[in-house]
């Protein structure tokens, strides 16, 4: 690779570091780049290199750590899920089937004795090298250029696998079922499992959970929806020999340092086994966070936290007492109104206010047409459908814990 085989790769470096808030695009144009440097893979380390910043702060601070290309930037885990993982795994030996940039590999690389990288492209196979081995010291790390199927059909066993099946097809379109993606998780599951007792994998937060797990042959043992800084990030199937039809799911908003600051556990025999409740609004309301909506818990959540729900589809819960720990967000309610200018005004200041609409039957742009108000100030209005079925606004402040 001409990146990494260069003899001026030192200077590279730091040509980079000095130009890296500078626009890629513009930089090639200018014609800044010295000569004899090469002028495409400068441009784009430092577009990757600023894709870091805010999602790798670790290794974007260390020196010499090189970037792959964009789309691989795109795709590689965040450092706060990728030390989420790591809290979940150990054992003597691992392998990383679908390795890529090499983050999760890396992070996961602290909690075992053995690792073994695998990746099919020979450029982030040199990158992985280079980084592990001369600039953070993980020479623990084994690096194999391979594709994920031929490799572990050939390797010995190990006591964990994982891997994150890329979720593109051949024309690049993204994909979410697991046998759209690449390696087709199931096809291999077999000899998965056959190489570990315990193998994880990583999927989109698009992907369907009851799907998802009916087409692994309900070998799913739990699941985890991953939130971070307020979106659905990844989900985490963790797989086993042994059949689950109702895997334990696990809502987890985490920090970033990787360590979770709210959960939610359950499964879908105990949701469904309950009833919810439906009664007016009361004191305070809840809205579920990103996972929590994702891993479609409700009545597990009303019930554990002693909540009434608004209406049966409207996804929002209310309590006379207050509820701190909930996962997700509190607000307390100040007033119930009817979606009319007049009503909404007296409650708001300078026409401010933050508006959410849930079941309801106007989209959220032509709601603030209708009541006159711009986004902001401390003011939360939840247009929504109660329990019998008439249509309020609900006027909220959050409750900051």
């Amino acid at each position: 690779m001409a990146l990494i085989d260069n003899p001026n790769l030192a200077e590279i470096l730091q040509f980079v570091r000095e130009h890296e808030k500078d626009d890629p695009v513009q930089l090639l144009l200018s014609k800044k780049i010295p000569e004899h440097l090469p002028a495409k893979f400068i441009a784009e380390q430092i577009g990757s290199r600023a894709k870091s910043k805010n999602k790798l702060p670790e290794l974007y601070h260390k020196e010499g750590i090189l970037f792959p290309p964009l789309l691989s930037m795109e795709q590689c885990s965040s450092e706060a899920t990728a030390l989420f993982k790591a809290s979940l795994m150990e054992g003597d030996s691992l392998v990383d089937l679908t390795a890529g940039f090499g983050i999760d590999c890396y992070y996961l690389s602290t909690q075992f004795k053995e690792v073994n990288y695998v990746e099919q492209s020979e450029t982030l196979c040199k990158i992985a090298q280079h980084n592990f081995h001369q600039v953070t010291d993980r020479q623990h790390i084994k690096i194999h250029q391979d594709k994920a199927e031929d490799y572990i059909a050939n390797a010995d066993k190990f006591d964990t696998i994982y891997l994150d099946p890329a979720r593109r097809d051949e024309a690049n379109n993204k994909v979410f079922r697991w046998e759209d993606c690449q390696p087709n998780l199931v096809s291999l599951l077999p000899l998965l499992l056959q190489k570990s007792p315990t193998v994880w994998v990583k999927a989109s937060p698009m992907i369907d959970i009851s799907m998802a797990c009916a087409d692994l042959d309900q070998r799913v043992k739990e699941v985890y929806v991953v939130e971070f800084q307020g979106e659905v990030k990844e989900l985490l199937f963790h797989l086993s020999s042994k059949k689950e039809d109702y895997p334990s799911i696990h809502a987890v908003q985490i920090k970033s340092d990787g360590t979770v600051e709210k959960s939610f556990s359950g499964n879908q025999k105990q949701e469904e086994s309950l009833s919810l409740i439906v009664d007016a609004s009361s004191n305070y309301l809840y809205e579920p966070s990103p996972a929590m909506m994702k891993s479609g818990q409700f009545k597990s959540l009303a019930s554990a936290y002693q909540l009434k729900a608004l209406h049966a589809n409207t996804k929002l819960f209310s309590s006379e007492e207050l509820h701190l720990n909930f996962p997700g967000k509190v607000y307390e309610i100040k007033a119930v109104e009817n979606a009319q200018k007049k009503s909404i005004a007296k409650h708001l200041h300078h026409k401010k206010a933050n508006l959410k609409v849930r079941n309801f039957p106007s989209s959220v742009e032509s709601l603030k047409k209708k009541l006159a108000i711009q986004d902001g100030g401390r003011h939360f209005l939840f247009a929504v459908t109660l329990f019998d079925e008439s249509k309020k606004v609900l006027i909220c402040e959050k409750v900051e814990h």
